[in-house]
């Protein structure tokens, strides 16, 4: 496990409370999923994955998640139990080419060296339709 990872799967048991519990963390979640809502909405039924999802703070969309944190996992799987959630690497994912109608990544990309979010993004590529949408949030 690479270090980025076990600082958070180190938090994730009280992550969601910690980071989004109080009034600025409402007020992030709040405007992430204003923007992510109607994206993903007209995507029902369709295969859409989210990379490095945390905690599962926007599974209630998707129906796919790849996290490398087993116990980011865990939390989300407490969460949403009718959800596929997966732990690997989103530079390497077991998923089949031109797969995915959409694909999300949120607040990953800013923790990685550039090659490691090269990969992803490549690998993002290779996973998406022809056409298909891929939404990048990322704070730098």
């Amino acid at each position: 496990m690479d270090e980025i990872t076990a600082y958070y799967d180190a938090l994730a048991t009280d992550y969601d409370r910690d980071r989004f519990g109080n009034s600025y963390g409402r007020y992030v979640h709040q405007q992430e999923a204003r923007l992510l809502g109607p994206l993903l909405v007209p995507l029902q039924g369709q295969l859409v994955l989210s990379l490095g999802y945390g905690t599962g703070r926007f599974m209630e969309w998707p129906p796919h998640g790849l996290d490398s944190g087993p116990q980011m996992v865990a939390a989300a799987r407490a969460q949403f139990p009718n959800r596929a959630f997966a732990v690997g690497d989103a530079a390497a994912t077991p998923s089949v080419s031109d797969s995915f109608a959409a694909i999300y990544c949120l607040h990953v990309l800013m923790h990685l060296p550039e090659a490691k979010a090269q990969a992803i993004l490549a690998e993002a590529h290779r996973l998406l339709r022809r056409y298909a949408s891929y939404w990048l949030l990322s704070w730098k």
